[in-house]
C-alpha cells in the first residue's frame, strides 16, 4: 500500500513539473532589455496610434501588445539571433488596419532574427540581411524624453 502511494505521490510531482511553462535561463544583454516602439514592421511603417510595443525582459521573456492584442513568450539568444518562441496572444477584434499591422507584427516575431541596437534603435533582420522590423526605444531618457 505504502508503496503505491509513493508511485502515485511521484507521478503527480512529474505531472506538476511537466505543466510548468519554461522560463527561458538566457543572459539577454543590457541593451537589449527594455520596451520598444515599432517604427517599421516589414517595410510597411506603422501606425502610430495604437503603438505596437516590444518588451524585452532581463528574465529572458518578451512581451507587448501587437496594437490591439497583449502577447508574451520566451526568447532565445545565440549571439546576435534572437528567436522569439511561440507567442501566446489575446483575440481581441481592432479595426482592420490595426489586425492588419499587428498580424505583421507578430509574423514577424515567429522567425529566427538578427539583431542590432544602435543608440535608441533596435533593428530586426531576416536571414537574407534585410531588415524586418526597426523599433525604437519606448524608455525616457535621463533629460525625461523618450528615444
Amino acid at each position: 500500500m505504502l508503496n503505491a502511494l509513493s508511485v502515485a505521490s511521484c507521478a503527480c510531482v512529474l505531472i506538476e513539473l511537466a505543466s510548468v511553462r519554461p522560463v527561458a535561463a538566457v543572459n539577454v544583454p543590457g541593451e537589449l532589455i527594455g520596451s520598444w516602439r515599432a517604427e517599421d514592421v516589414g517595410d510597411g511603417g506603422a501606425i502610430g496610434d495604437p503603438e505596437a510595443v516590444l518588451d524585452i525582459r532581463e528574465d529572458g521573456t518578451y512581451g507587448g501588445i501587437g496594437g490591439c492584442n497583449m502577447f508574451t513568450g520566451v526568447l532565445s539568444l545565440s549571439e546576435r539571433t534572437i528567436a522569439f518562441g511561440s507567442v501566446e496572444a489575446g483575440r481581441t477584434i481592432c479595426a482592420p488596419a490595426i489586425m492588419e499591422q499587428e498580424q505583421r507584427f507578430l509574423g514577424t516575431l515567429k522567425k529566427e532574427l538578427t539583431w542590432k541596437v544602435d543608440g535608441a534603435t533596435l533593428t530586426l533582420t531576416g536571414p537574407d540581411g534585410a531588415s524586418v522590423m526597426r523599433l525604437t526605444s519606448a524608455q525616457p531618457t535621463s533629460s525625461g524624453i523618450t528615444g
